[in-house]
């Protein structure tokens, strides 16, 4: 049962990359309340002449390793590229399995516990391999098997929810009927507090004047009374929707009204966490460089809208492999986490890093703080801004800044030379992404 792969759609957007909410003002609020890790288990020694060796390291065994690999290709059967229909359940794995044919040559087996369009549970399963598959972003080879551990949010079949969905999911998770329910159009609702009462006014925005030079009027429709003691939920049809409106973005909306609170609710919201297990689970791009991603990792993807997505590995331990020519080197992540935020109508993304990583190819274990970011365009090869700290023993340190063809290396080779009790930069150099990627060091 194969076909032929013509594209991965959505798949194919996070096979080029990964991801943005940063970049595009969103924020990496998963990190803020993190422990501080142990900063004991930092041995690496920091040299000038083995900085950027370290920092390459570093960057391939984390983000270009992430960048490319497919961890979030396959989630659920809306990511299959096509005809997700055609897939036939197999009574023994207890999945839905289809198959398909890479353009470039080999394929690809996906499995996924509920058929397309059912709603996704807390234990269901996924699972993905890959033979020698060719596309166009490189060659995919290995396997992925996960188990989702926790699901929220009103959209928990991933496919987008239109108003009447998501009304139907609301009142499941508020435990409530459709009598529970009022049915208004306008252009918006207020909320206002009388007594014991909420009341809710239905507006019409009526505007005057010329383009450019108009003032607004709040027109009340109509108002209801919502007593403290009663729970309902509020639909709002839109008077003049755009085009393809998205139910909660630029569409209907849902609002809950509960002891005299009014709650606004995302219907394109999602969380979801897997367990996953990767075996050789490996990316070659067309530079020739191959990175490999084996053990345990817990993922997660949260999206409220459809342009933006957040994605994470969240506290993991794993083994990274990377081989570039004929150069193979090994890499241990630990209490280690990859965050990916993309803005898909931009087309560009974020990546923050944090953990550790530890390898005989850089002398030990260096840890990757949250102190920066690095940001770029999918059709990039490499970051276009952005910074990126390396902690080594003691308090010597890599700074890594950075533009779209320059890196500026800032180095700490002997921690705290001025006894202020705080890391020193010695020495600043200054390099070009092509030259460091070919291992064309300064020092």
């Amino acid at each position: 049962m194969s076909q032929a792969w013509a594209s991965l759609s959505k798949a194919s957007i996070l096979f080029s990359i990964c991801i943005i909410m940063s970049a595009c003002n969103g924020s990496f609020t998963a990190f803020e309340d993190d422990a501080d890790l142990d900063t004991d288990a930092k041995t690496v020694d920091i040299e000038l002449e083995n900085a950027e060796e370290v920092t390459l390291a570093v960057l391939q065994s984390s983000y270009f390793a992430h960048r490319q690999s497919a961890l979030y290709t396959f989630l659920d059967a809306s990511d299959l590229p096509s005809h997700p229909e055609n897939a036939v359940y197999d009574p023994n794995t207890k999945l839905y399995q289809l198959g398909a044919t890479c353009t470039g040559g080999g394929t690809a087996l996906f499995g996924f516990s509920r058929a397309f369009g059912e709603e996704y549970k807390a234990g269901d399963r996924i699972s993905l391999s890959f033979d020698k598959c060719g596309l166009e972003e490189g060659l995919y080879n290995g396997s992925l098997e996960g188990r989702y551990t926790k699901i929220k949010g009103l959209n928990n079949a991933f496919i987008g929810n239109n108003t009447q969905t998501c009304l139907a999911n609301l009142l499941e998770d508020l435990e409530l009927d459709s009598n529970q329910v009022i049915y208004v159009s306008g252009d918006d609702l207020k909320f206002r507090e009388v007594e014991d009462t909420l009341e809710v006014d239905v507006l019409d925005y009526v505007y005057a004047g010329v383009e450019g030079n108009q003032t607004r009027t709040d027109l009340v429709l109509e108002t209801y009374a919502i007593p403290k003691a009663e729970k309902v939920i509020f639909v709002n049809f839109l008077l003049d929707p755009p085009v393809n409106a998205v139910t909660s973005v630029d569409g209907d909306q849902l609002y809950s009204v509960d002891e005299m609170v009014s709650t606004k609710h995302a219907c394109q919201n999602y969380e979801r966490t897997l367990s996953v297990t990767l075996k050789d689970f490996s990316h070659t791009n067309y530079d020739d460089l191959t990175t490999t991603l084996n053990g345990a990792v817990t993922l997660f993807e949260a999206q409220d809208t459809p342009v933006r997505l957040n994605q994470e590995i969240i506290d993991s331990n794993f083994q990274t492999t990377v081989k570039q020519g004929n150069l193979e080197q090994s890499f241990r992540m630990t209490n280690y986490r990859a965050q990916k935020a993309l803005q898909l109508d931009k087309q560009t993304y974020g990546y923050l890093f944090q953990g550790f990583v530890s390898s005989p190819a850089i002398g030990g274990t260096v840890e990757l703080t949250n102190l920066g970011k690095l940001f770029g365009n999918l059709a990039d090869p490499y970051p276009s801004s952005g910074s990126l700290e390396i902690k080594g023993q003691g308090l010597e340190r890599i700074l890594i800044r950075l533009d779209q063809q320059n890196i500026q290396f800032q180095i700490d080779s002997n921690g705290d030379s001025t006894g202020n009790g705080f890391s020193d930069f010695d020495v600043r150099v200054d390099s070009r992404w092509e030259e460091l990627y070919a291992r064309e060091f300064q020092f």
